[in-house]
């Protein structure tokens, strides 16, 4: 099955929004999407219906990478909870905040296949989606690593048209260039750049036009615009198409789009 990466050095910028959208995008085509959430942050998690507390937590892939047993992550394996017919055809590899406690084990021997292994065995998905760690580290190591042992695998970074957002694009890029072959992924590359929370702005399109003009056809078209009607979509944790109002039908519309591209490049 295709293994795909979301990645940006930077936070914010629109990594998880890819992540749910595409996951759904794939399930109005009846094809099933694992999401593998490795960013602390768990905003693709929560974004998924995702529910844990600090009084009633729930397993997640903190512990079942430290315990590192092969297939381990069949235990932790969660359906997407949206109330919606989308929601039979994704299924959840849930993050947490204590993820990061696996940062500081990254120098142990094997540390980096570990996810990999966890989920060695575990089918019934067309697609597996990684969202990532806003770093290089070792949390994003272990997700390329893990992508990148699909047949059919790539890279999608996203950014927005800000300075801080285009700076991680490219470090994230160069990164993919000088370190795919270090983790053992040689064949991982990026398929594309897609552009999030895009304003009518003078400053927008001339960041826009610096991106086009380093990486060409890599930056893909539609651009996705800041609109609050996505924001409240993952915020309410319930799938877009459900929101009231035309821009969650044109939202809808221009994730189908990016989705048609990821399929194009993925098999090319």
């Amino acid at each position: 099955m295709p293994g795909l990466a979301i990645l940006n050095y930077k936070g914010g910028v629109g990594k998880s929004t890819l992540a749910r959208e595409l996951a759904a995008s794939l399930a109005r085509r009846q094809q099933r999407s694992l999401a593998v959430d490795m960013d602390p942050q768990a905003n693709l998690s929560r974004r998924l219906g995702f529910q844990s507390s600090l009084a009633d937590p729930l397993p997640t892939l903190a512990g079942a990478i430290k315990n590192d047993v092969t297939g381990g992550a069949a235990d932790i394996l969660t359906p997407c909870s949206w109330n919606d017919p989308l929601a039979q055809y994704i299924d959840l590899l849930p993050s947490s905040f204590d993820l990061e406690n696996r940062i500081s084990e990254a120098g142990t021997v094997g540390a980096v296949v570990r996810l990999r292994n966890i989920m060695t065995g575990l089918g019934g998905h067309h697609w597996r989606i990684y969202d990532c760690a806003p770093s290089l580290g070792h949390l994003t190591h272990m997700a390329l690593v893990a992508a990148g042992a699909e047949e059919e695998c790539g890279v999608l970074l996203v950014t927005e048209p800000e300075q801080d957002g285009l700076e991680g694009c490219i470090k994230a890029y160069e990164f993919m260039e000088g370190y795919a072959a270090v983790l053992g992924v040689p064949h991982l590359r990026v398929l594309g750049i897609v552009i999030n929370r895009v304003r009518r702005t003078e400053l927008h399109q001339e960041n826009i036009t610096k991106l086009v003009d380093r990486y060409g056809s890599l930056v893909w078209e539609p651009h996705v615009p800041l609109w609050t009607t996505l924001a409240d979509a993952h915020n309410s944790a319930v799938p877009l198409h459900t929101m009231p109002g035309p821009k969650a039908d044109e939202l809808v519309t221009k994730f189908e789009t990016i989705t048609d591209r990821v399929i194009k490049e993925m098999a090319a």
